[in-house]
């Protein structure tokens, strides 16, 4: 299903709310807003380049994704790939192969 497009808005409160939420985050808060406001300066729809989030386990890298998303009102849809061994999720073939093994004929 085709997601709506979602216009920047206001930073501040953004970024205010996620500072005081998510003090330990400030840094990528600061990369975040920057980066939407330069799209200020283009046709102002939301878009964020992907990022990879690391940190230990339950510091919130989850929560603060999704609050931020909510203050963007963007919506928000978590992958997991805690026990992957490849990245087939990421290049659309996370259910394997259609076809079985294709079989060469020589004459």
């Amino acid at each position: 299903m085709p997601t709506e497009l979602v216009l920047i808005g206001d930073l501040n409160h953004a970024q205010e709310t996620s500072d005081s939420e998510f003090p330990w985050f400030h840094v990528l808060t600061k990369k975040l807003i920057s980066s939407l406001q330069i799209r200020l300066l283009g046709n102002r729809d939301f878009y964020i380049a992907p990022i990879l989030i690391l940190g230990d386990p339950r510091i919130g890298k989850t929560s603060y994704t999704l609050r931020f998303s909510q203050l963007r009102k963007v919506p928000f849809q978590t992958l997991t790939f805690a026990g992957k061994s490849d990245n087939r999720d990421l290049a659309g073939t996370s259910r394997g192969w259609a076809m079985g093994p294709l079989q060469c004929l020589s004459h």
